[in-house]
């Protein structure tokens, strides 16, 4: 269906998100700073989810270097418990498709918006 790498912190949720993504065909990488995500940034991905606070480089910081670099055109959506106009419109600024408030979402409404971005 589709390549997704996801980019957070919170394990727990993250990899909730992972085994319900795989269990739905995708194909799913998941890492938990800046520093892991550049390193496998350069492997093609349909989409890349973003959290905002993550250690190492943060999200946003993240989100430019994958905007100027070989994955420019890839879909990449904000996932954040930042619940800040500016945080959104700056992640828009820098070219995220969309910023998914976490509190917002539910695991499995959190699919269907994935799922949304790659049909």
């Amino acid at each position: 269906m589709g390549k997704i790498l996801i980019v957070d912190d919170d394990e727990v949720t993250a990899k909730l998100y992972v085994n319900k993504l795989e269990s739905e065909g995708f194909e799913v990488t998941y890492v938990t700073d800046g520093n892991e995500a550049l390193n496998v940034i350069k492997n093609k991905f349909d989409l890349i989810v973003l959290d905002v606070m993550i250690p190492k480089i943060d999200g946003l910081t993240l989100l430019q270097k994958i905007k100027t670099g070989v994955n420019k055109p890839t879909l990449v959506l904000v996932h954040t418990n930042l619940l800040s106009e500016d945080v959104k419109k700056q992640a828009i600024s820098l070219g995220a498709s969309d910023v998914l408030f976490k509190v917002d979402f539910t695991p499995f409404t959190f699919i269907d918006t994935i799922k949304k971005y790659l049909t």
